[in-house]
């Protein structure tokens, strides 16, 4: 893609639902990351649940998550991660 060499690590079903729709869904580069601020929040992730985690599962643990971040980054308190199927 542009002249840069990709790894196909997946392909998604033809009914996967992303409130931003697109064609192709790229990593982001690990400086861009490292550079960001804790308080933006624009950074979405996709992933499989492992087979028998539940989205109520999965939603309580990044939360517990999101509740440590809380208490490390007080700015950012009252932001949470939302998992949906």
């Amino acid at each position: 893609m542009n002249s840069e060499p990709y790894t196909v690590i997946g392909v998604l079903a033809p009914d996967f639902y992303h409130p931003l729709p697109s064609d192709l869904y790229v990593p982001w580069p690990v400086a861009e990351l490292r550079a960001k601020n804790r308080v933006d929040h624009d950074f979405g992730v996709i992933a499989r649940l492992k087979p028998g985690v539940t989205i109520a599962g999965a939603q309580s643990e990044l939360s517990t998550v999101a509740r440590r971040i809380d208490a490390q980054t007080p700015r950012l308190a009252g932001w949470d991660v939302t998992v949906w199927g």
